[in-house]
C-alpha cells in the first residue's frame, strides 16, 4: 500500500510540537515560540493565601504571584483570607468552583489542622491537588528582649521554676501544634493566649505583655533588629541561610520541634493532569530567578520547589510525622 507524503503544514506542525516538547511546553499558557495563548490562563488568576499580609508566606507568594503574572500576560492577584488556623481561606479555596483560582498554604493546612479540630470545612486528602512547593517557611521561637530568656534551656528552666505564669502565643497550625507538643514532652505549664492577628502579637512582644512567640521568621525580625526580641532557634532541620546565628531546636537539645514548614500551591481536585504538571514547571522556571532565591532569604525563607509527586511525598511525610506528635499533644483539646 502507497503511503502518502505528509504535507509541508504538517511537517511544519510536527516539528513545533517537537520543539515544544523539548522545551517542556504543553498545551497550556503563551510558548517560548511566542504563538497565541493557549487556554490557560485566559484571565486574572485569583491566589487564595490563607494567612495575612506581611506573613512569611504571604510576602514568598507575592514574589512568585509577580514572576508568573509576568510571565504568562495575566495578572496572578493575591487574595488573603487569614482566620481559624487557616481554615478560613483553605475552605474558601475548597468552595471555590473557579478554574482560574489556586491556594498557596503551608502543607499543615493538609497534615497539622485537621488533627486539631473536628470542624474542618474541607476534605484535606480529597479537595486539593499538590502542584509544586514554594519554599520551606522559617519558623522561630522569639523571646520578649524585656524577658531573662536568652535561649530554650532559659525557657524550660524559667517554666519549671514558675508554673503557669509565662505566655506564649503563636502563628497559626504547625507553629501552634510543635511547640504545644513542645511544652507536653517536657510537662512545662505556660499560658496560652490567642491572637486573631500577627500584629498584636509583635506589639504585646515588643513591649512584654507576652514572653515568648512562635511563627514565621520574617514577623519578628523588626523586632530583633530593633532589639526588642530575642531569637532563641529555629524549627527547621537547617540554620537559615541569612541568619546562621540562630540555632535550630535540634541544636539547642529539643528534637521534638524539629520540622519544615513546606509551603506551595495547590489546585481544585478536579484540576487536569496536564494543567497541573504545566503550572509545576512554570513554577520552576520563575524559580532559577536568583533574585527570587537572593529576597527569599533575605526574610529567611528557603526556596523550594519541585514536582507534584514530590511535593505529595513530602505532604505524606508530614501528616505521618503530624500523627505521632498528635498521639502527645491531644491537639483536638488545643481548640
Amino acid at each position: 500500500m502507497r503511503i502518502a507524503k505528509p504535507t509541508l503544514a504538517l511537517l511544519a506542525a510536527s516539528l513545533v510540537a517537537s520543539l515544544a516538547t523539548s522545551l517542556g511546553i504543553g498545551a497550556f499558557g503563551t510558548t517560548a515560540l511566542g504563538a497565541e495563548a493557549g487556554p490557560w490562563p485566559q484571565r486574572t488568576v485569583r491566589l487564595i493565601v490563607p494567612f495575612g499580609s506581611g506573613t512569611s508566606n504571604d510576602t514568598t507568594a507575592r514574589h512568585f504571584a509577580e514572576r508568573l503574572g509576568k510571565r504568562w500576560g495575566q495578572p496572578v492577584v493575591i487574595e488573603n483570607q487569614p482566620g481559624a488556623d487557616t481554615m478560613k481561606g483553605v475552605g474558601v479555596f475548597a468552595s471555590t468552583q473557579d478554574d482560574h483560582t489556586l491556594l498557596f498554604t503551608g502543607s499543615a493546612s493538609l497534615t497539622v489542622v485537621p488533627l486539631m479540630t473536628d470542624r474542618l470545612p474541607y476534605n484535606p486528602r480529597r479537595d486539593f491537588v499538590p502542584i509544586s512547593t514554594a519554599c520551606i517557611t522559617t519558623i522561630v521561637i522569639a523571646a520578649a528582649a524585656s524577658s531573662n530568656i536568652s535561649s530554650l534551656a532559659d525557657l524550660v528552666s524559667d517554666a519549671r521554676a514558675e508554673p503557669g505564669k509565662l505566655m506564649w502565643t503563636s502563628g497559626p497550625s504547625l507553629p501552634n501544634f510543635l511547640f504545644e507538643g513542645f511544652l507536653k514532652s517536657l510537662a512545662l505549664d505556660m499560658l496560652y493566649v490567642p491572637y486573631k492577628e500577627t500584629t498584636p502579637q509583635l506589639t504585646d512582644l515588643s513591649q512584654g505583655r507576652i514572653h515568648i512567640l512562635v511563627t514565621g521568621l520574617v514577623a519578628t525580625l523588626p523586632l530583633y533588629k530593633a532589639g526588642k526580641a530575642r531569637l532563641l532557634a529555629v524549627t527547621n532541620n537547617e540554620r537559615a541561610a541569612s541568619f546562621p546565628e540562630i540555632p535550630t531546636v535540634k541544636d539547642a537539645g529539643q528534637p521534638i520541634m524539629s520540622v519544615d514548614g513546606l509551603s506551595g500551591f495547590f489546585g481544585r481536585r478536579d484540576m487536569p493532569t496536564e494543567l497541573r504538571d504545566w503550572i509545576a514547571a512554570e513554577i520552576r522556571a520563575v524559580a532559577v530567578d536568583p533574585q527570587l532565591r537572593s529576597r527569599l532569604e533575605s526574610i529567611g525563607q528557603i526556596l523550594h520547589v519541585g514536582t507534584p509527586a514530590e511535593f505529595e511525598a513530602q505532604i505524606e511525610a508530614q501528616r505521618s510525622w503530624a500523627t505521632q506528635l498528635a498521639k502527645l499533644v491531644n491537639s483536638k483539646s488545643m481548640q
